[in-house]
């Protein structure tokens, strides 16, 4: 018998649920959005649950969250995930806890982190993440990330539950910058704001070890912190360096 999940119980403990469900079917994950914003202690209020999937095990992913408890959206085109006013891009995926709008959304690897690897298997052992790090992806509680503080979203997560993975800083940073390059036509002020975050918070609280971008993402970044060059010639320099076009948002949803 299915499991009743309902928006009534701690986010924590809803996210964890459903990166256990997937795993439990060979479905790697990796946190993103708001969930992941606060996990550096970028105060963010949440608003939906979102993962990174593999894309060859997107409609397995797809299809265990259908058996789930959680509800269809009634309405893709007025929902504030996936309709015109949504301020990201659409996620291949979503559904929501009955009675709300808050959602699980699964994001495309190809869409969010293609310059790194996905993760070949579901993590299931802190231990073993530990034992063997892996320089793209950290487990949530590890000792590497920001520890809870008042105003400052909820930072690591317990050792306790299932374990879940996120970016590394840098990788964060490096995603943020070249999707400002891949969605500048939709998506700009968007991921232009959430790397202004990651100046003010992970990296004046010395999380990010900036030289581990690549020299495109490296040389936006020192611009734009630095004020060297204005954001059309930033964007411009960014876009000859990585090839970039503008078309990495075309139509990949499952919904």
């Amino acid at each position: 018998m299915a499991q009743i999940i309902n928006s009534e119980k701690p986010p924590l403990d809803l996210l964890q649920h459903f990166s256990a469900l997937l795993a439990s079917v060979g479905v790697p994950t990796i946190l993103w959005g708001e969930f992941l914003l606060n996990v550096y202690g970028i105060p963010s209020i949440v608003g939906g649950i979102d993962f990174v999937v593999p894309d060859d095990k997107m409609s397995l992913a797809v299809a265990t969250l259908k058996r789930s408890t959680l509800c269809p959206c009634t309405d893709l085109d007025a929902c504030v995930v996936s309709g015109d006013s949504s301020r990201f891009p659409v996620p291949a995926f979503h559904m929501h806890f009955q009675g709300c709008e808050m959602d699980v959304s699964l994001r495309a690897h190809s869409e969010t982190l293609w310059f790194i690897p996905p993760p070949e298997s579901p993590c299931t052992s802190r231990e073993e993440m530990a034992a063997k790090p892996n320089p793209y992806y950290l487990e949530a509680s590890s000792p590497e990330l920001p520890r809870w503080r008042h105003g400052r979203g909820h930072g690591a997560f317990s050792s306790h539950g299932s374990p879940v993975l996120v970016p590394r800083a840098h990788v964060l940073l490096e995603a943020f910058i070249r999707l400002i390059s891949a969605f500048c036509e939709d998506y700009f002020c968007y991921f232009l704001g959430m790397m202004s975050y990651m100046l003010e918070y992970p990296f004046e609280d010395g999380l990010i070890n900036i030289n581990l971008l690549s020299a495109p993402c490296r040389s936006f970044w020192d611009g734009f912190s630095q004020g060297t060059l204005t954001i059309p010639q930033l964007l411009n320099n960014l876009q000859l360096a990585l090839g970039d076009s503008t078309d990495r948002n075309s139509d990949s949803s499952s919904e």
